[in-house]
């Protein structure tokens, strides 16, 4: 399950986006997604540690601007076809111990690591979180709402277990990745 490449010259490409870093003026770090390149500015004198915590964030955040439509309109439809309740607002945040969460404030919030998972296990996670705008808690009736919808859901939440397994460094951007920024950092030296 490879979700990145490493070109012959260096060139990195992670999850369908080309990714060009360089050094710049920004105090924070820049990224920006163009064209199918993900562009990332890192500032100067950042020790390997801290910069390496900084690819990560924006990396995540670029990814999540990226396909948060994606997920929304996924969510419009599941809800349309199989939950009919009022339509969640919809957020992709860096969470390594939960799929997804729904707040009473009427925001589902999806990790990350969906960015990865298969289109029926993001299914599965979207509508079990649908389920909680009608009943906010793991009763009995939720999952009569959960199963109504998604026949197959024990089946599902058993393979996003696995899943969650077989994920390379739990959802962190993957070391191979990773270096291939870093060398990429080098060349501007």
């Amino acid at each position: 399950m490879a979700f990145w490449k490493i070109g012959p010259r260096g060139e990195v490409e992670f999850l369908g986006l080309q990714i060009v870093a360089g050094y710049g003026t920004a105090r924070s770090g820049k990224a920006e997604v163009v064209a199918g390149t993900l562009r990332l500015t890192i500032p100067r004198g950042l020790n390997g540690r801290l910069r390496r915590e900084l690819v990560e964030a924006l990396v995540w955040r670029a990814l999540a601007r990226c396909y948060r439509g994606r997920f929304q309109e996924r969510m419009e439809v599941l809800n349309c076809e199989l939950m009919q309740v009022s339509t969640p607002r919809l957020d992709i945040r860096r969470q390594y111990r939960r799929w997804g969460s729904y707040s009473s404030r009427g925001y589902i919030h999806l990790s990350h690591r969906l960015l990865l998972a298969p289109q029926d296990l993001v299914d599965y996670v979207i509508l079990h979180e649908l389920a909680h705008v009608k009943e906010m808690n793991h009763s009995a009736r939720f999952w009569r709402l959960v199963a109504k919808a998604c026949p197959d859901y024990k089946e599902r939440r058993q393979k996003l277990a696995r899943f969650s397994l077989e994920l390379p460094g739990r959802g962190r951007v993957p070391a191979e990745v990773q270096r291939g920024i870093e060398e990429q950092l080098r060349r501007w030296l």
